[in-house]
């Protein structure tokens, strides 16, 4: 209805005043009737106060082009987000939001999502190797230093090279 179109501008366009520490941003693709199967694409950040507060900062219709993830950070820079605080940005593998990403925070700043990573890489193991490469790729994700993650993916290479190329690569 019109009041609640009224009420989301109003909502899109608050200025922002907290400072952030992280940002999750993903595009999500719902289904918004049964009967076509058309799915809506929808993009969202979250904001990630250093206290470990959440709020949900954007939220409109559109894909995970560069041009659209572009729009969606322009607005937040222009409501107030403060950039220079931003610790990191959170994102999956699409390449849109990367590089709109990568163009407004620097690539210092960008993590991919390792609950994406690790969907990804799993996509291309053999399936006899699943189970063992995923508990794997969750100690890799939790080591404790650069260092103690870059030698042990140096053992997972080592390891599944041969018989499981396609993941490692």
């Amino acid at each position: 209805t019109k009041e609640l179109l009224q009420e989301y501008v109003r909502w899109i366009n608050r200025p922002i005043h907290q400072v952030y520490d992280y940002l999750i941003v993903d595009g999500v693709y719902v289904t918004i009737r049964k009967s076509s199967p058309k799915k809506a694409g929808t993009l969202m950040v979250v904001g990630i106060t250093n206290k470990g507060q959440k709020e949900v900062l954007h939220f409109t219709l559109g894909t995970e082009s560069e041009r659209h993830f572009d729009e969606v950070l322009q607005s937040l820079i222009r409501r107030g987000l403060k950039t220079d605080a931003v610790k990191l940005v959170i994102a999956d593998g699409a390449k849109g939001p990367i590089k709109s990403i990568v163009r407004h925070f620097g690539r210092d700043k960008l993590q991919r999502c390792v609950v994406h990573k690790t969907r990804n890489i799993l996509d291309k193991c053999p399936k006899n190797l699943y189970e063992e490469l995923k508990a794997k790729l969750n100690r890799l994700w939790n080591q404790t230093s650069r260092f103690e993650a870059e030698r042990y993916l140096e053992s997972l290479v080592e390891e599944y090279g041969e018989v499981a190329r396609r993941a490692i690569e």
